[in-house]
C-alpha cells in the first residue's frame, strides 16, 4: 500500500513540475509576442494612405507615394484585378501578374500581363522565385510587390534576397496562418519575416482579414490573416506611432485590428 501511494504521490509531483514548466513557456512565449507586435507597430507617415481596388477583397491602403513608379508585381490572382486595373488606369503603372491555379487574370489589360505560375521560394515548370520573375520581365529600383500568395510569402521572403526587395518602394502582403505567433516555431518563422523587412520598411498599416477567425489568449488577440502595407524607408522623412484603427477607408469596420497591434 506505501508503495502505492509513493507512486500516486511521485506521479503529482511529476505532473505539477510539468504543468509549471509549461506555465513558464507560456509566459515567455506570450511575451516574446509581445515585444514582436511593439517593435512591429505601425507607423504614420508624411504620405496619406490611399485605397486602391474594389471596396472589398481585393482592394488595399496605399501609401500616396507612387510618383515615378513604373511596375507592380502581384502574384495570387483568383478573380479579382481591381487593384491592378486601378494601378493603370489612374497611374498608368504596369503589372505583372502569376498564379498557377487559374488559366489567365480575369480582366483583359494592356496594362497588365501574366504568368501562369506559382510564385515559391525555387523555379521549376509550375513555380517561379520572385528574383527569376523580376528579371525575366521589366524591372525599376522603385516598384510595387503585391502578395497574397496562402502562406508561400514566409518561404519567398526568406528566399528572396534582400537587394531584390529593396527594389520595391511599396509591399502589401498578406500573411496567413499568422496565429501561428502562439506556436514557437510558427514565431520564429514570422520573427524572421519581419526582422529582415523592418531592416529596409516601415509598417504603415494594418488590417486584419475579415474573413479569417482570430485566436485570443490572456490579452493578446492575433487574427488568421492580416494584411501589412510597408513603405521602404528611404522615402520618409518623419513618422509618428499610429494609432487611430479602423482607418476610414478600411473596408468592414465592424471587424478592427485588435488593440495590441498599435497601443503601448
Amino acid at each position: 500500500m506505501f508503495k502505492y501511494y509513493h507512486y500516486l504521490i511521485s506521479k503529482l509531483l511529476k505532473s505539477l513540475r510539468y504543468f509549471y514548466r509549461k506555465q513558464k513557456l507560456k509566459t515567455r512565449d506570450i511575451n516574446n509576442i509581445k515585444r514582436f507586435l511593439k517593435k512591429n507597430k505601425p507607423l504614420k507617415t508624411e504620405f496619406e494612405l490611399i485605397r486602391l481596388g474594389s471596396a472589398g477583397d481585393g482592394g488595399y491602403l496605399i501609401p500616396n507615394d507612387l510618383k515615378h513608379i513604373k511596375y507592380c508585381y502581384s502574384p495570387g490572382v483568383s478573380n479579382n484585378s481591381d487593384f491592378e486595373l486601378d494601378l493603370y488606369k489612374q497611374y498608368n503603372i504596369n503589372s505583372f501578374l502569376c498564379d498557377f491555379s487559374v488559366d489567365s487574370p480575369p480582366v483583359e489589360c494592356e496594362g497588365i500581363q501574366f504568368l501562369k505560375k506559382n510564385l515559391s521560394s525555387y523555379s521549376d515548370d509550375v513555380n517561379t522565385t520572385l528574383s527569376d520573375w523580376v528579371l525575366s520581365n521589366k524591372q525599376d529600383y522603385d516598384m510595387i510587390l503585391q502578395m497574397d500568395i496562402e502562406s508561400s510569402e514566409y518561404d519567398v521572403l526568406i528566399e528572396t534576397d534582400t537587394s531584390l526587395i529593396k527594389q520595391f518602394r511599396i509591399l502589401i502582403i498578406e500573411f496567413h496562418q499568422f496565429n501561428l505567433l502562439f506556436d514557437r516555431f510558427g514565431f520564429r518563422v514570422i520573427d524572421s519575416v519581419f526582422n529582415k523587412l523592418s531592416k529596409d520598411f516601415f509598417i504603415v498599416h494594418i488590417h486584419p482579414n475579415t474573413l479569417a477567425n482570430g485566436v485570443r489568449f490572456k490579452d493578446l488577440e492575433i487574427p488568421s490573416a492580416i494584411e501589412y502595407t510597408f513603405l521602404r524607408k528611404d522615402r520618409i522623412k518623419s513618422t509618428t506611432f499610429n494609432n487611430t484603427f479602423p482607418h476610414k477607408f478600411d473596408h468592414n469596420k465592424d471587424y478592427k485590428l485588435p488593440k495590441c497591434f498599435f497601443e503601448n
